[in-house]
């Protein structure tokens, strides 16, 4: 779905079509980086300035991930706007869990969460009816703070 660039099992590319990453109200953008923990990119997540951040991708008709176990994602920032960060996924409802609980720091060095689906599962969400697979938030931060995001990808543990 995008943001991982290794070997996978499934791909599902973003079209902009049927599955989309949504910027959400002008509160980031996102550039390719070379400070990357796998494959040739990162992307960049740049702050906007806003009272808070968000981007996340979409995906109609929604998609039974029940077949998969764990959300991976690796992160790298020092910067205060990404000094608490969400990782959410949707189906009607939104569940989102606090970046710090798996393991990311904000201090300038790559941490890899490794999210077990039970864990949105137990606030709410329906795996058999995801809609967002994958929406990151942050606080409140001075425009052109930054957050390197890489290596988002599901397992079957």
């Amino acid at each position: 779905m995008g943001f991982y660039e290794g070997g996978r099992s499934q791909d599902i590319p973003v079209d902009n079509t049927t599955v989309h990453i949504h910027l959400y109200e002008g509160t980031l953008s996102l550039e390719p980086s070379t400070t990357r923990i796998e494959g040739r990119q990162s992307d960049l997540v740049v702050h906007a300035g806003k009272t808070w951040l968000g981007f996340g991708v979409h995906w109609s008709p929604p998609r039974n991930l029940d077949g998969w176990t764990t959300l991976h994602v690796s992160l790298n920032s020092a910067d205060p706007g990404f000094a608490n960060v969400s990782i959410g996924m949707n189906d009607d409802q939104s569940v989102q869990l606090p970046a710090s609980r798996y393991g990311y720091t904000n201090d300038g060095q790559w941490h890899h969460l490794a999210i077990p689906l039970a864990d949105f599962v137990a606030g709410g969400l329906q795996l058999n009816a995801v809609q967002a697979p994958f929406v990151f938030i942050a606080g409140a931060g001075p425009a052109a703070d930054t957050l390197l995001l890489d290596n988002v990808y599901f397992t079957a543990d």
